[in-house]
């Protein structure tokens, strides 16, 4: 397992008695120049000759008895899906030159326990370990910028992330179905953190927004186990409302965590924003203030649990699709209100209060 501990330990010992082992032979690749094309030799453990400064596309693609390897110093890229399905692969170094892992270049690496990133490394592309189930750990490098989309999803053994200061952008699903990551710590730096970037990831019970984030999307949807919004009361962009995340000037309520069961709007809200609240099943109550004029497209959609909305009668907007699928709702508002007329539209049983 990729721990930056004792197994670390055991990888690095590893590879250094495989590093005095010869080179793999020449002839186990297909080559051109300097650049690996294919791995057609049957090794196990392969130790790539020096001299190589790039591995192609698919280079090892599908080599499914490839346990180790063995990168050099020299090689500056790694070709997209170059490692993928080589699920019998267990540990690998990048050397530093290497500055960006390609989209797929370790997808479907079923065994990869371990893998060390360089700092010279500045992407981490899409997909580039999606699917490497016995991933327990990773440690992203000072240096790298931007993780892209779905780089890490369904990484299903990943407990612990640890992202630096350099890393400006989190991309869209990046964490995605990562079911038994724990903790994520963040350094200041980052500032845009993509929708759904750590979707359903049920044990997430750790992780923190840093000041320096400015973008987010709904990136907690399914995090069943985090009970409240991780941002500080200094944060300049955003504001923690227990389970519900606000602007700054508390105006636009965000995004509501699905493990709240009720929740009350806070005073001086004026926007419920689209999809709000979305697909929250275990919530039940919702009061929203006096104050509140709109409330965004899908904002309760798939709500199965919601029972009681209180609707004042300063909405004047109730957008499409707002309560779709919320078979246990009655809404609750004045009669000859704005929430009366939508509630008629839609089936939606009401009571005048």
């Amino acid at each position: 397992m990729c721990r930056f501990t004792i197994s670390l330990i055991s990888v690095l010992i590893l590879f250094q008695s495989i590093a005095l082992s010869d080179p793999t032979s020449r002839d186990s690749f297909d080559w051109e120049g300097t650049k690996i094309t294919a791995f057609v030799g049957d090794e196990t453990d392969v130790v790539i000759p020096d001299g190589t400064t790039e591995i192609g596309n698919r280079a090892f693609y599908q080599c499914t008895s490839l346990k180790s390897v063995v990168i050099p110093k020299g090689v500056t890229k790694i070709g997209k899906e170059a490692f993928q399905e080589c699920t019998s692969l267990k540990s690998v170094i990048i050397p530093e030159g290497v500055t960006k892992i390609e989209a797929g270049t370790f997808e479907d690496c079923i065994d990869l326990t371990s893998v060390i990133i360089p700092k010279s490394v500045t992407v981490i592309g899409i997909g580039a370990f999606m699917y490497c189930r016995s991933l327990t750990s990773i440690e992203i490098p000072n240096g790298v910028t931007e993780i892209e989309i779905c780089a890490f999803d369904s990484c299903e053994s990943l407990e612990s992330v640890v992202i630096s200061g350099s890393v400006t952008k989190i991309g869209e699903m990046a964490f995605s179905y990562c079911e038994s990551l724990k903790s994520v710590k963040i350094s200041n730096g980052v500032e845009k953190i993509g929708a759904d970037a750590f979707l359903l990831c049920k044990s997430l019970t750790t992780v923190n927004i840093p000041d320096s984030v400015k973008e987010l999307g709904d990136i907690f949807f399914g995090c069943t186990a985090l009970k409240e919004w991780p941002i500080s009361p200094t944060h300049p962009h955003f504001q923690n409302a227990g389970a519900g995340l606000l602007t700054k000037d508390g105006k636009t309520f965000l995004s509501c965590l699905c493990s709240a069961k009720e929740y009350q709007i806070p005073d001086g809200v004026t926007t419920i924003s689209d999809n709000a609240f979305y697909c929250c099943k275990v919530l039940t109550t919702v009061t929203i203030p006096k104050g509140v004029t709109k409330i965004g497209k899908n904002a309760f959609e798939a709500c199965t649990s919601l029972r009681t909305v209180e609707i004042p009668d300063s909405v004047k907007e109730i957008d499409w699709d707002a309560f779709n699928d919320c078979p246990n709702l009655t809404i609750h508002a004045p009669k000859g209100s704005k929430a009366e007329e939508y509630a008629k539209e839609n089936n939606i049983p009401f009571q005048a209060k």
